[in-house]
């Protein structure tokens, strides 16, 4: 009975299960007959084999329902918040560490602009600057000066007096001039003893006069740097353009070899010698007086006519003391105070610049007479 049974059941498989391909009679004939307990042996294994594709399917299907369902779902929630981003899962430590942040990009700097040059008038010592704050306002935007024109139209902006008169008669006669062209005639009109042969001879004649190391130096680098010599050559200008002062110091001195080692040495030196002698000055002033040739004593002196009495006793009025002639003359070679009696002055200017009294004698003279040194 279970046989028919089986039998049965694999029928109804086979014919839920795609047909096999007719054979041909020929083919039929030729096969090879199976006996009947393999065939039904087999026909059991295919029934089974189909029932576990059924459970399968059925599965599979179940399961493409609830992806069905979750894919309508997530597109309602999109559909009812278009501007809110899916939430996701957040990303657990160990994840983290293993995939680093990327590194934030650096902050965008303000880039710094420069300002405007000073309007050049057309003097020759200002041409050079001129020149080379405008080529660095050029370097600093090269996509705002990309053609020649607007460049001289940034230079011609910032001319006024003879230069702008000088950029207006070359421009009405070559509109279309190129900017390496109008620059070369700008330095061969305003830029005049700017080149090397110049600054060359101005090195020769370079002195430092009366102005401090420090100061003279300025004009020096300038002049160096213009002259483009050697720094040997340089350094024998430097030295042979300092004051004599300077020289006598550096005799005693080993000098370093580097100009700029050189000229640091000379400025110290210099203002070293300027702070000395400062205080030295100081020291040798006199307290009450300003050192100079206004505070040095002066005398009431006698008339003509007084001394043609010889050495007589005519007193000499100087702060109520009396002296005879003779002995003043010899004080006046001794070099003796007229009224103390030590050596090294002659009289306080206070007391000679005291009026006279009205007892002086009748013959003494009440202008100022400064008395002559012994020759």
């Amino acid at each position: 009975g279970r046989a028919p049974r089986a039998l049965q059941l694999a029928r109804q498989e086979a014919g839920r299960a795609p047909r096999a391909p007719q054979l041909t009679r020929q083919e039929a004939g030729r096969a090879p007959r199976a006996p009947t307990d393999s065939a039904s042996r087999q026909l059991s294994i295919q029934a089974e084999v189909l029932e576990r594709h059924e459970e399968m399917l059925k599965h599979v299907s179940k399961e493409q329902t609830a992806l069905l369902q979750a894919m309508t779902e997530l597109k309602g929630m999109l559909i009812s918040s278009p501007n809110t981003a899916p939430t996701q899962p957040a990303p657990s430590l160990e994840a983290a560490a293993a995939c680093p942040l990327p590194p934030s990009p650096p902050p965008r700097q303000r880039e710094y602009s420069l300002p405007a040059p000073e309007k050049f008038d057309g003097e020759l010592g200002r041409s050079r600057g001129f020149l080379t704050q405008c080529s660095l306002v050029f370097r600093q935007q090269p996509c705002a000066f990309a053609s020649d024109s607007t460049k001289i139209a940034y230079l011609v902006q910032l001319m006024t007096g003879r230069a702008l008169q000088w950029a207006q008669a070359v421009l009405n006669t070559q509109p279309s001039v190129s900017y390496d062209v109008f620059l070369s005639k700008f330095r061969c009109v305003f830029d005049k003893g700017a080149s090397s042969d110049a600054a060359g001879h101005r090195m020769f004649s370079l002195k430092q006069g009366r102005r401090s190391v420090a100061d003279f130096s300025v004009e020096f680098w300038i002049l160096a740097e213009e002259s483009g010599w050697e720094e040997k050559a340089l350094r024998g200008a430097f030295l042979n353009s300092l004051n004599e002062n300077i020289k006598r110091e550096l005799a005693t001195k080993e000098l370093p070899k580097a100009l700029s080692a050189l000229i640091n040495m000379c400025i110290n030196l210099d203002d070293h010698m300027r702070e000395f002698g400062r205080r030295a000055g100081d020291g040798r002033r006199p307290a009450g007086g300003t050192g100079t040739s206004r505070d040095l004593p002066t005398l009431m002196w006698r008339s003509e006519e007084e001394e043609q009495h010889g050495d007589e006793e005519q007193p000499m009025q100087l702060g109520g003391a009396k002296l005879s002639s003779s002995r003043l003359g010899r004080k006046q070679r001794t070099g003796e105070c007229f009224l103390c009696g030590k050596r090294g002055h002659f009289v306080d200017s206070s007391l000679c610049a005291r009026p006279l009294g009205p007892r002086h004698p009748p013959g003494l003279s009440t202008a100022p007479r400064r008395i002559p040194l012994l020759a």
